[in-house]
């Protein structure tokens, strides 16, 4: 019942009560919802993972969007929620960025399909080896005097522009927070 998933939902995965208002409304999202967080307990301790808020979100705004678009209910959905899960494990173990993920979980939501390896066969895990980076960053300084020199000078959409150089380089799969760090440190 309603209350029972209120009360649940906020003792056992930290929601806000504006948020269990969110997932109490719609039987079927509940439900769903909670399939998907069950998934990402540690089987042993039972306790949350930290990407429950993170689920939460991706759930009620990305995936409720395509499902609104498409006039689709939960039911009709080709996403399971293990496979929904497992999209959030992939952000939280930082496989993935947010970009990334977003492509996949329209791939899930046109076919099905399994996120790990959606991530496989379009190329998109996310860079994060220092020394990629690195070069990738100390070639887009070479290349845009004029961004480093206005970096410099305080500009701080500067570095955005840069960042996002390297992005388009890689095909937005490189990990943002290090790559800021890169360039900051290089920018000293």
């Amino acid at each position: 019942l309603p209350h029972q998933k209120r009360k649940r939902f906020t003792a056992e995965f930290n929601l806000k009560p504006e948020q269990v208002e969110i997932l109490v409304q719609d039987k079927y999202g509940a439900n769903f919802f909670e399939e998907a967080v069950s998934e990402l307990r540690e089987p042993e301790s039972g306790r949350r993972d930290p990407g429950i808020i993170l689920l939460f979100n991706y759930f009620t705004t990305d995936l409720w969007g395509l499902m609104a678009k498409e006039n689709m209910r939960i039911h009709d959905l080709k996403i399971t929620p293990a496979d929904f899960s497992e999209l959030i494990r992939l952000i939280v173990t930082k496989e993935i960025n947010s970009r990334a993920a977003k492509d996949i979980l329209l791939k899930m939501f046109q076919t099905g399909g399994d996120p790990d390896e959606i991530r496989k066969s379009e190329d998109l895990t996310q860079v994060s080896n220092e020394d990629i980076l690195r070069r990738q960053a100390e070639k887009t300084i070479l290349e845009n005097p004029a961004a480093v020199k206005d970096y410099r000078k305080g500009k701080a959409n500067a570095l955005q522009f840069l960042m996002g150089k390297v992005m388009a380089e890689l095909k937005g799969r490189a990990n943002p927070q290090t790559l800021r760090r890169i360039f900051e440190n290089l920018l000293k």
